[in-house]
């Protein structure tokens, strides 16, 4: 069977576009605990989700919950905890951990940001496996962050670092979610394998010829 590289081309278009995009979870995630009380309440890896700055590894927790606050953080949170994870930190480093490698599309987050009125304020910026979005608040209430991830490598491991605009103020985080491009029929490695081997091979003809 002949196939020209136009067939190759149309055949990996149609890959292409019969992929889409769907929200997947992560296995786990790995950070310090929140502190002040503002503690990761639910958690259920290793650390003790009920100590300031605790190191909590290899569990999910109240980022993952699916509960997205949507009052400010000091209508919310009491003495039994509440959906908001909050730290003074300048910097917090979060690595998610997931089953299998994906082809990240975004990655929301959900902030409180009462305009420092109430001790809280939007991270200044976001960074994820190098790079870098600028967050900007729309406004005082409880806001969704989107960072674009099509640049980043495929890959099952992000690490995050949020740093807080201002010292005196806390970051306060109640959910992240993740979207991934996922196609219809995962398409087996070695299958993968001989689309590019083919491709490389149509490429090394069509020079012969233009030579």
């Amino acid at each position: 069977m002949k196939i020209t590289l136009a067939a190759l081309l149309a055949l990996t278009l149609s890959f292409a576009t019969a992929v889409e995009a769907a929200t997947v979870a992560p296995s786990s995630y790995n950070m310090r605990n929140g502190d002040l009380g503002f503690w990761d309440d639910s958690y259920s890896g290793r650390g003790n989700p009920e100590r300031g700055n605790s190191r909590l590894r290899r569990g999910l927790g109240d980022l993952t919950d699916g509960i997205i606050a949507t009052e400010n953080w000091n209508v919310v949170e009491g003495a039994e905890g509440g959906p908001y994870v909050g730290w003074t930190n300048r910097t917090q480093r979060i690595v998610f951990r997931f089953d299998a490698i994906h082809f990240f599309r975004s990655a929301t987050f959900h902030f409180d940001s009462s305009g420092g009125g109430s001790g809280a304020n939007a991270p200044r910026r976001v960074i994820i496996n190098g790079q870098r979005e600028r967050v900007i608040a729309p406004g005082a209430d409880p806001f969704a962050f989107t960072f674009d991830l099509s640049e980043v490598d495929p890959t099952d491991r992000l690490v995050i670092r949020i740093r807080r605009a201002r010292s005196s103020e806390l970051t306060f985080l109640s959910e992240v979610t993740f979207d991934a491009y996922i196609p219809p029929v995962p398409i087996p490695a070695s299958g993968m394998m001989l689309l590019g081997a083919i491709a490389g091979f149509g490429l090394i003809r069509r020079r012969k010829r233009i030579g």
